[in-house]
């Protein structure tokens, strides 16, 4: 097997006396995880071009891939989701009826969810709801950490919390608008977040990309400003790429090492809320908004859409559901429902079900972690709980958050 290896940028070079040696990283081979993808270092001098072309028969100046990932397993079982129910509902009074909210996530330990200026978190095995955190403002994103551990908080005048739930402490609590140079003034609202690891938070604020530290409370990194609003983040599996999506109708793909431009770009017709990656794999999701209506499969490891099916739909949300199937929220359109999707070997994307609503939008949608269950937010002021099988004979129940 060809070991992991780095090429030495000309600025290496010349503090190293010169030298062009191609030199294996060891810390690659050590770390099964730190694999060089999309063009970190690619070779700069004739020598070292020769020894790619040695080594890498299928090398191409764009991208020279030392342990690449593995190509996405195409899973050939029949649909665990082609029959869903609803189990439970909860009232959820002071909802902000608002496409760019993105305040729903289930964590490790917990269901975490926004309603007007509070902030809960559910318990699943407890079944018991407690407050998080208020606010004099509406709260309009929330994202639970790796570990679930940490939440991460954001509300319509900027201001960024992050609550550590076991010992109910708030870790940090600023306003980002006081502190950074923002290109618009009017609009602060913090829409997305996804965190990197248990201690990196990435967090958007308009066209505002910032990245924090928990552990060192300061803030390592910032996109330049855009004066586009960022309507969504994600975080690749590997934590290496950092997709955003926003309303200038574009998906943009940043390598996290050199995070000033990004190394793949692809468009929709309309704003792009949703996002999701495909856990263990460079496949990304993305939805567009009511005048694009498409669901777009984009490969991150060819740097190509690879399928896209249009639903004549907004999609606010996507959600990876395992077994090849992903569930999408539909907020305006002819259809303001949540279908589920299946996509076959040849990427190839097909509905096989599809949850019927009267009138309200669907904003937001969340799987547990064991993707045994999934939950939905939407306009009618209720969250609702799914899961695969057949309805039981019991009623629902319907609690109120008062």
């Amino acid at each position: 097997m060809i070991p992991s290896c780095t090429f030495f940028s000309s600025s290496q070079n010349r503090m190293m006396g010169g030298c062009d040696r191609f030199i294996p990283s060891s810390k690659a081979m050590r770390d099964s995880h730190a694999y060089e993808t999309y063009r970190m270092a690619p070779p700069q001098t004739d020598y070292q071009k020769a020894i790619a072309r040695t080594l890498f028969p299928n090398y191409s100046p764009k991208t020279l891939h030392y342990n690449r990932p593995n190509e996405y397993t195409f899973q050939s079982e029949k649909p665990k989701w082609g029959t869903v129910f609803c189990f439970k509902v909860f009232q959820l009074p002071g909802f902000e009826d608002n496409f760019y909210t993105n305040n729903l996530d289930w964590g490790k330990q917990f269901l975490a969810f926004n309603a007007g200026k509070v902030s809960y978190i559910w318990n699943q095995n407890t079944e018991k709801m407690m407050i998080l955190s208020k606010s004099f403002y509406d709260d309009c994103s929330i994202k639970c950490s790796l570990d679930g551990d940490n939440i991460a908080i954001g509300n319509s005048k900027g201001d960024f919390v992050i609550v550590n739930v076991p010992a109910q402490k708030t870790l940090f609590n600023q306003n980002l608008y006081e502190n950074f140079d923002y290109n618009l003034e009017a609009a602060v609202s913090i829409v997305a977040m996804d965190w990197r690891s248990q201690n990196e938070c990435t967090v958007a604020s308009y066209g505002n990309v910032i990245h924090y530290d928990v552990r060192s409370r300061a803030f390592p990194w910032q996109l330049p400003p855009s004066s586009h609003r960022v309507c969504s983040l994600g975080w690749s599996p590997d934590r290496v790429l950092l997709a955003s999506g926003g309303d200038d109708d574009k998906v943009k793909i940043y390598d996290s090492r050199n995070t000033f431009t990004p190394i793949f770009t692809y468009s929709h017709l309309a704003s792009v809320k949703a996002l999701k990656w495909v856990p263990e794999s460079s496949l990304l999701f993305s939805g567009g908004g009511l005048k694009d209506g498409r669901i777009k499969l984009f490969n991150a490891l060819k740097g190509e859409c690879v399928s896209e099916v249009n639903t004549s739909a907004q999609i606010c949300s996507i959600e990876y559901l395992g077994h090849n199937e992903f569930a999408s929220g539909s907020g305006a359109g002819s259809r303001k429902d949540i279908f589920i999707w299946k996509w076959d070997q040849e990427f190839k994307i097909k509905k096989i079900q599809e949850l019927f609503f009267k009138n309200p939008r669907v904003f937001n949608l969340s799987k547990n972690p064991n993707a045994s269950e999934f939950c939905s937010f939407s306009s009618d002021h209720r969250l609702r709980l799914w899961k695969p099988g057949n309805k039981p004979t019991s009623n629902s129940s319907f609690p109120c958050i008062r």
